[in-house]
């Protein structure tokens, strides 16, 4: 007798973030934490993600972090912002960097 049993679907990690940590959520931290919310390339939620990708990834640098996040993989993080409608998106460090700074208290 020959049985075919179903392969547990590969883990997503993108997806299970977007599930635990939705854009309310982060909102709401940003919050109580004294950030103020604003529609750009780099929010908080964008952050939060590339961080982690990054430590998933072996802790890669910052630069494949932002390839990552430029590339179509990521485009469920791509928020409201003007520079990503026009295309507009560097993928130089140095937002990212700074960023990162901004939000290292969450």
């Amino acid at each position: 007798m020959f049985c075919v049993c179903a392969q547990p679907a590969p883990l997503d990690p993108l997806r299970l973030f977007l599930r635990v940590a939705p854009e309310r959520y982060i909102r709401e931290l940003c919050r109580q934490h004294g950030y103020g919310v604003r529609e750009e390339i780099y929010s908080a939620r964008v952050v939060i993600w590339l961080m982690l990708w990054q430590r998933l990834r072996g802790n890669v640098g910052m630069a494949a972090a932002v390839q990552y996040l430029l590339q179509d993989e990521a485009a469920q993080l791509q928020g409201d912002c003007r520079r990503w409608a026009a295309d507009r998106v560097s993928a130089a460090t140095g937002g990212y960097s700074q960023a990162r700074t901004n939000y290292q208290r969450l």
